[in-house]
């Protein structure tokens, strides 16, 4: 028997229950190939097609805009202290900004784009099998992207692919690869985009 849960709680248990809300349940839906479609670009921070608007936070928009139409499925209610955590950096980039008389509304854009998905998709709203296999197919596509480009690289024997520099790279491979060891379901494809991460981060 599950225990109660407060409202406005974090029900951290829900991902390890055996019912239809926990996050196995959720990786054994079949994968929607429009979300796949959209998270893609989101994961390799596609630039966009005007200067200035990438074609990640477009992809971010829309993934928002169809998740919050729809019932969350795992019963992640967050309070308002965690709902505020989420928006918290580009609210302190905001004073900062305003402070310095700089205000830096592109970066602010992409966090709170960002933050939205990240709401989104612990809610249960998006197809998590769609965003594991977005994060697999993207940590492909970048590795392989800056091995062929790494004769064209800036940085002499460093990658930088898509991301423009080699630090930028590497935490991004390892911020998704971790995000992928920690979700995807183990089987060939686990430990080969695994492989291929390890070596686009090395």
């Amino acid at each position: 028997m599950s225990r109660a849960v407060k409202p406005g709680a974090i029900d951290w248990d829900v991902f390890f229950r055996k019912d239809d809300s926990s996050l196995q349940a959720l990786l054994r839906k079949s994968p929607s190939l429009l979300e796949m479609i959209l998270f893609i670009p989101l994961c390799l921070r596609l630039e966009g097609f005007a200067p200035g608007v990438p074609v990640a936070d477009i992809s971010a928009i829309l993934l928002s805009i169809m998740a919050f139409g729809r019932k969350p499925k795992v019963g992640w209610q967050p309070a308002f202290g965690y709902r505020m955590l989420l928006f918290a950096i580009p609210a302190w980039m905001a004073i900062a900004g305003v402070y310095n008389d700089q205000l830096p509304f592109t970066r602010m854009g992409h966090i709170v784009a960002w933050a939205l998905v990240i709401a989104a998709s612990t809610s249960g709203r998006l197809n998590m099998r769609a965003l594991v296999g977005s994060i697999g197919v993207s940590q492909v596509i970048a590795t392989a992207y800056g091995i062929i480009t790494l004769p064209q690289s800036t940085y002499p024997g460093r990658m930088i692919g898509m991301f423009g520099d080699p630090n930028t790279a590497g935490l991004h491979l390892l911020a998704l690869g971790l995000v992928y060891a920690g979700i995807a379901q183990r089987n060939r494809k686990y430990f080969i985009v695994l492989a291929i991460s390890v070596l686009g981060i090395s």
